[in-house]
């Protein structure tokens, strides 16, 4: 019986299809780079279930690293960069041109960045919503909602 392209074709590459998933890589462009169908793909993430935990754990990573950029943005941060600065010297003799020579220059600059305004709002509000939400109010509602929810479960013993 011949193997299905889930085993030739998905299984082998789980490494390299984690790291895309944990770079952002979207179902379609994992797809196209295993050579199956999105379809194929959707039917492999309902009916396995490693498969569908290999892509958790991309996501929890992603995840994670979008959370730690966001922060690094609503705080202010700096940053080294590689600048250059093209030089030009020229050698006289005589009073005439003898030499010319042109050269690159690199150096490092620091950059400050300050913090973001929309990164700290977006940062706030996910972090401290009883403090940042919008809407407080609707904050509130729900928490009463969730006590008398859970009064009502105890009381049916459930």
């Amino acid at each position: 019986m011949a193997k299905s392209k889930y085993e030739t074709h998905v299984k082998p590459r789980f490494d390299e299809i984690e790291k895309w998933v944990s770079e952002g890589a979207t179902q379609e462009n994992i797809a196209k780079k295993l050579g199956i169908s999105v379809r194929a793909l959707l039917n492999y993430l309902r009916d396995y279930s490693d498969f569908a935990d290999l892509f958790k754990r991309g996501r929890k990573d992603l995840v994670a690293q979008l959370r730690g950029a966001l922060i690094t943005k609503a705080l202010g941060f700096n940053q080294l960069t590689k600048k250059a600065i093209k030089c030009k010297t020229i050698d006289y003799k005589d009073g005439k041109k003898v030499k010319e020579k042109e050269e690159v220059i690199f150096y490092n600059e620091e950059s400050y960045f300050p913090p973001d305004v929309a990164a700290l709002n977006l940062a706030l509000k996910n972090y401290d919503k009883k403090n940042w939400s919008n809407d407080w109010q609707h904050y509130e509602l729900k928490k009463q909602e969730l006590e008398i929810k859970k009064k009502i479960a105890e009381e049916n013993n459930w």
